[in-house]
This record gives C-alpha cells, sequence and structure tokens, in this order.
C-alpha cells in the first residue's frame, strides 16, 4: 500500500487537482507479488468459498431430483389407485346387480 501525497500544486480555481483541498491523500493499494501475470479468477480463489458454492448446487441437485422422483411416484401410484378403485367399483356393482335381479 503506498500514499501518493497531492503537493500544494494549486489550479487557477484554488483546488488541488480538482479533489478540494491541500495535502489530500490517494491510497494506491497496489499487490506486488508473482501472482500478478495470472487471472483474476485464480487470485480471488477462496476455497471455503468454492466449497460451500459446490454444496449447494449439490443440495440443489438432490432436491430437485427427489422432486422429480416424488411427482413420478405420485402420479404411478394415482394411476395404480386409480385402477383399483374402479375395480372394486366394478366388482361391488357386479354383486349388487346380482343382488337385485
Amino acid at each position: 500500500e503506498t500514499d501518493i501525497w497531492v503537493e500544494e500544486n494549486l489550479n487557477n480555481k484554488g483546488r488541488v487537482y480538482e479533489f478540494g483541498a491541500e495535502g489530500v491523500v490517494m491510497k494506491q493499494r497496489a499487490r506486488y507479488s508473482f501472482s500478478t501475470t495470472r487471472s483474476s479468477s485464480v487470485n480471488n480463489y477462496d476455497p471455503r468459498e468454492m466449497a460451500q458454492r459446490f454444496n449447494e448446487s449439490v443440495q440443489k441437485a438432490a432436491e430437485d431430483a427427489r422432486i422429480q422422483m416424488r411427482q413420478e411416484l405420485e402420479a404411478d401410484l394415482t394411476v395404480k389407485l386409480t385402477a383399483q378403485l374402479k375395480d372394486e367399483w366394478n366388482q361391488k356393482e357386479a354383486t349388487l346387480k346380482k343382488e337385485f335381479d
């Protein structure tokens, strides 16, 4: 971290380089390391954040798969129960017809 001091170089409006006052300190942060040539995604790599994102994506995929499986099971069960109820209804109807005829 380096500090750049704006000296008393006033322009004709009485301001220092349009910063508004004398002796304004601008802080310039510069990273001097061998990794500056790498991409910013590599510099900003945080293993905890990446693991959290991965866990969230796995959790979302599992939840989506669970929802889809539940919908398929409900549809299959509805078809089976409907067929079973129709079969029982038809049997009851047939026995009642035999009794009244």
